[in-house]
């Protein structure tokens, strides 16, 4: 995103991608560190917004981990491709299972 972006006033929503498997640092022993991935859904918007769950790239599916309005259920899954509601001044998040 640009400074521009940021500036929008009707900028209310951002989904963002935390990549367990691409973490740079490495252990005490030097090995890797591998940790969970998670999609945050955030709408800051006082209306409900649709997010799109991004291409299998980043996840074959999405597994509910969070709903703070309750529209899913933990342990619903997702996939690329879907649309997620996301209610006003509410946040979702979701995990991608190990396999993925």
């Amino acid at each position: 995103m640009t400074q521009e972006d940021w500036d929008h006033s009707y900028a209310r929503t951002v989904m963002v991608f935390l990549n367990g498997d691409a973490i740079p640092e490495t252990d005490r022993r030097g090995e890797p560190i591998v940790d969970d991935s998670f999609l945050l859904l955030l709408n800051a918007h006082s209306e409900e917004l649709e997010f799109t769950v991004p291409p299998e790239r980043y996840g074959e599916s999405w597994d509910v981990v969070l709903d703070t309005d309750g529209t899913l259920d933990v342990g619903d899954a997702l996939r690329p491709g879907d649309t997620v509601p996301v209610t006003g001044r509410s946040v979702i998040v979701l995990t991608r299972p190990p396999s993925s």
